[in-house]
């Protein structure tokens, strides 16, 4: 908005809230992910109760849609296989 840039590469969830803040003045003109990243969850090794619960909930959030909702609402995707095995060292 003060000339200083024509493009920037952002996280897609701030970029797309950002566009809707500022109410047309910036646009995303994209709808490919550069450099996605995949995070996730760790437990201690052998606390397999805890991962079983993580499990447990992520598989319950998956299942009322509320997961997929949330990525929606962000504007955001889950990784591919692709991604998520580079992103592991596979």
């Amino acid at each position: 908005m003060s000339g200083g840039i024509d493009a920037q590469i952002e996280d897609s969830a701030v970029l797309a809230s950002a566009a809707r803040m500022l109410g047309g003045k910036v646009k995303v003109t994209t709808t490919e992910n550069f450099y996605p990243v995949v995070v996730g969850l760790g437990v201690k090794k052998g606390n397999a109760a805890l991962a079983a619960a993580i499990r447990s909930a992520l598989a319950d959030m998956e299942a009322s849609g509320f997961y997929p909702a949330l990525l929606a609402r962000y504007g955001v995707s889950r990784p591919t296989e692709a991604e998520f095995n580079a992103a592991i060292g596979e």
